[in-house]
């Protein structure tokens, strides 16, 4: 008769499944916090402990947290993350390495616990309440407090925009600390996230602008719309926001030379004029036509400088720039506006 295979005990199978035991429970009760700033570049902290770049032996263990803090519900299959790392090894080589940088991972976020325990399968991916593997799935701190700044960001930001207060706006742009991981910059998973989460603070900045327009707190206004021209300088909507900004405030000269830095920064990049919209308001500006006397805030005193810049202005256009045509010339000649 053959010999019977021996069977596994219970806690054994409960870990193999993903299922935590009465003992890892109870740690796992104990579980710090795990914050992870990913805005600006990689950061982790597991409670007051900072972990410093000298800890991370493998990238890839970095890259595996990286990719788990922006998916959603902080999990992703084990066949997404060997396909997104290892896009040119096979399924067998993938595997082994995963496993390798799990317990990497696991040993940087629970130096204590992981100090003794193997390399090389079920022990380790049992043993950590920070990451599990279960049911072919890879889920972060699924049982432990998690921070992430992309998470809080995009959480604070729709808050914003539903109390439509300046302080809340504000609360959601200090969270963007810079790009998403930089350090990642070629790499095709962040990519598309990156570009979305940068659109999101363009847009705050903006939207933060408007508000504080229609609040008549013109100078804090030009100070948003600002961040936006230095994050992007050939943004148009933010050039010309500042140049109805300094003109309502009763300051033509710096609109009009917004207008000059929105045109050189498009020569530059572009090869290209302002669109109609720009050049309109510019040519206004300069008229003394922008803005109307009903715009200007109550009790704005008139500066002394833009009554002599306003009565040396033309009863006719120009662009104010050396070495293009009068804008009289350009008209004439079918140039756009």
């Amino acid at each position: 008769m053959g010999r019977r295979p021996q069977r596994q005990p219970a806690a054994q199978q409960l870990q193999h499944r993903g299922v935590p035991t009465t003992t890892e429970t109870a740690r796992r009760s104990e579980l710090e916090v795990v914050r992870i700033g990913l805005l600006g570049g990689f950061r982790l902290s597991v409670g007051p402990r900072l972990i410093e770049e000298d800890r991370w032996r493998l990238r890839k263990a970095k890259s595996l947290l990286k990719l788990l803090a922006l998916a959603p519900g902080h999990r992703l299959h084990r066949e997404q993350v060997m396909e997104t790392l290892w896009p040119d090894l096979g399924m067998r080589k993938a595997s082994n390495n995963l496993h390798q940088i799990l317990h990497a991972v696991r040993r940087t976020l629970e130096p204590a616990v992981l100090a003794t325990a193997p390399a090389n399968g079920s022990a380790a991916s049992a043993s950590s309440g920070y990451l599990l593997l279960g049911d072919e799935q890879l889920s972060l701190c699924p049982d432990s407090p998690l921070w992430v700044d992309v998470e809080a960001f995009e959480q604070t930001a729709a808050t914003a925009r539903h109390a439509m207060e300046p302080a809340a706006f504000r609360a959601a742009i200090d969270l963007y600390a810079g790009e998403l991981l930089p350090e990642d910059r070629y790499e095709p998973w962040v990519d598309e996230r990156r570009g979305q989460l940068r659109e999101l603070y363009l847009s705050l900045l903006l939207e933060l602008g408007a508000l504080l327009e229609g609040r008549r707190e013109f100078g804090e206004a030009i100070e948003a719309l600002g961040r936006v021209v230095a994050e992007e300088p050939t943004h148009e909507g933010a050039h010309v926001g500042i140049m109805r900004l300094h003109a309502l405030s009763g300051r033509r000269r710096e609109a009009l030379s917004q207008y000059e830095r929105l045109r050189e920064a498009l020569l530059k990049e572009f090869g290209t004029e302002p669109e109609a919209a720009a050049t309109r308001l510019q040519q206004e500006i300069w008229a003394g036509t922008f803005p109307h006397s009903d715009s200007l805030p109550a009790g704005l005193p008139a500066r002394d400088e833009d009554a002599r810049f306003a009565a040396r202005a033309p009863k006719y256009i120009h662009v104010i720039s050396a070495g293009f045509e009068p804008m009289t010339e350009r008209v004439r000649h079918g140039h756009r506006l």
